[in-house]
């Protein structure tokens, strides 16, 4: 029994060590960034690599989100694409997008699609900025919007339950 249980130990311990390890990440985080525990595991959760941190170490080397928002923005990231979608956002938009907007569309993604989707939506008539938001957060493709107008127009669902309906049937379809 003890030999089983140092076998599990010397493999629990070499897989937390791995390059691929959310302990790695972790670790990342309170060197580079100087994150406390709980900000470390908040940036590192559910992911396998250091990206989470260099995302953060990018918004905060640009100077423009605070720390708070930077670690909401890149938690879980797999690469830049939610600073550089939120940069993005708030460029192709002059402003008119709100940072907790863009914020809102950009985190968790790694594309730029959010951005189209949002560009795209807020061209349709009666689209408010949070309805597009809510469309296109996660969005892999345009197609939301087409199952949103579909919706609208042969369904005659409300825009917000049309909304949901197309965003997570979409966002369901990319995994």
């Amino acid at each position: 029994m003890k030999c089983g249980y140092l076998t599990l130990l010397t493999i629990f311990f070499s897989i937390a060590a791995s390059a691929d390890s959310p302990l790695t990440c972790y670790q990342d985080a309170q060197n580079r960034a100087s994150m406390s525990a709980f900000q470390a595991v908040e940036l590192c959760k559910h992911t396998y690599s250091t990206a989470p941190v260099d995302c953060y170490m990018e918004a905060r080397a640009r100077k423009m989100l605070a720390s708070v928002h930077a670690l909401e923005l890149c938690a879980g990231a797999t690469s830049n694409a939610p600073l550089d979608c939120y940069i993005s956002a708030r460029d192709k938009n002059q402003g008119s997008l709100p940072p907790a907007g863009a914020m809102q569309l950009c985190k968790y993604t790694s594309s730029q699609t959010p951005v189209l989707c949002y560009m795209t939506a807020r061209q349709l008539p009666s689209m408010p900025p949070s309805l597009a938001i809510d469309i296109c957060k996660e969005s892999t493709s345009t197609d939301v919007i087409n199952c949103y107008l579909e919706a609208r127009k042969t369904h005659t669902i409300a825009p917000s339950p049309a909304a949901r309906l197309c965003s997570e049937s979409i966002r369901g379809e990319s995994n």
